[in-house]
């Protein structure tokens, strides 16, 4: 009786640090790519997290750990990882400084964080825009421009990190 009672708080305890995990991940990425736009990409945005992960080819770290930058879908967490161009995103105008052509970049991108094998109603899908803004779901993003909130969701933080709706906990 006493393990029964244990497990809704075990289970919503790991399910919180989870997707805490992945608001990190996703500030990491924003990060990383507004530091690759500024100092190596005139501009232009990654279209891949695996481009995020090459340094600079006169030397220099990777853009972005490389736990998040060993494929272009990564997952961790429990979440797949994934960064796109924005659906209307331009290519870049000049390769970037890590050697990465310009029809590789774009202006605008998203990053999307899927749960993996959850299949409950309860999971939450986040996304990130070129803006910086990490937004939270409980339908798959497909696509976006990278700059609104035409997918949907709320704005992490609006209510906590991760807020549960109202009555379940």
């Amino acid at each position: 009786v006493i393990g029964a009672m244990a497990v809704p708080p075990i289970m919503y305890a790991r399910r919180s640090s989870m997707e805490a995990a992945v608001v990190a991940s996703l500030r990491a990425i924003a990060s990383a790519q507004r530091v690759y736009s500024i100092t190596c990409a005139d501009g232009a945005y990654a279209t891949a997290l695996s481009q995020l992960g090459r340094p600079p080819l006169r030397g220099g770290a990777p853009f972005i750990s490389p736990d998040m930058a060993v494929a272009d879908t990564v997952v961790k967490s429990g979440y797949a990882f994934r960064v796109a161009r924005g659906t209307d995103g331009d290519s870049g105008v000049e390769p970037a400084c890590n050697g990465v052509a310009a029809a590789d970049l774009a202006t605008s991108f998203y990053a999307v964080a899927v749960p993996v094998n959850d299949g409950s109603s309860r999971a939450r899908h986040y996304w990130l825009g070129a803006h910086g803004g990490i937004f939270v779901h409980r339908l798959p993003i497909t696509d976006t421009d990278g700059f609104s909130v035409a997918p949907g969701g709320v704005p992490v933080g609006t209510q906590g990190p991760v807020a549960a709706p109202a009555g379940r906990p």
